[in-house]
């Protein structure tokens, strides 16, 4: 059985560093790319089954490399990271499951909102103006549910959100 795969695209190796072997350990085949360069060559020879794709990047930053691979027809999905506020990712065992938490100090999302922000083409009101689909989270649950694992998020107003996936040791 072929293991699915992940390509991981960011500039900044204490990312993909840390990310990958958690990732692989979880039953993903990751291949990493440092820029949006890179992220192309890798994205067609490795033909992965989800890119998470950095935004701010040297050389070609992830929204161009994004652009790039629809323009060629590749509609592999993608998950944009970026920075809001200060972002930490941190990644760690818990039993037989590796914990991904990505947390940001942004402006948070309303207690109200929460609930609805795992359906597809759904935006916050603070992300309105925002560049992007509004497809991400609906892709990070419905990958993370495939996998057997569970996604939960957290947020408060003014002070952030937090996205944690559990994904079981394969």
């Amino acid at each position: 059985m072929q293991l699915p795969k992940i390509l991981l695209v960011d500039d900044e190796p204490a990312i993909t560093d840390n990310l990958a072997p958690f990732l692989e350990r979880a039953g993903f085949a990751v291949a990493v790319a440092a820029n949006g360069e890179a992220a192309l060559l890798q994205a067609a020879a490795v033909a992965p089954d989800l890119i998470i794709l950095d935004v701010l990047m040297p050389r070609l930053d992830g929204r161009e490399a994004l652009r790039r691979l629809r323009r060629a027809g590749n509609w592999t999905p993608v998950l944009l990271l970026t920075r809001v506020g200060e972002s930490t990712v941190r990644a760690f065992e818990e039993g037989a499951k590796v914990v991904i938490e990505v947390a940001d100090t942004g402006p948070g999302i309303p207690e109200a909102e929460v609930p609805h922000v795992w359906k597809e083409l759904y935006r916050t009101q603070g992300a309105q103006g925002a560049p992007g689909s509004g497809l991400g989270l609906a892709l990070v649950r419905a990958i993370v549910d495939g996998h057997g694992g569970q996604v939960s998020l957290r947020s408060r107003l003014g002070q952030g959100t937090v996205v944690t996936m559990r994904l079981p040791v394969r």
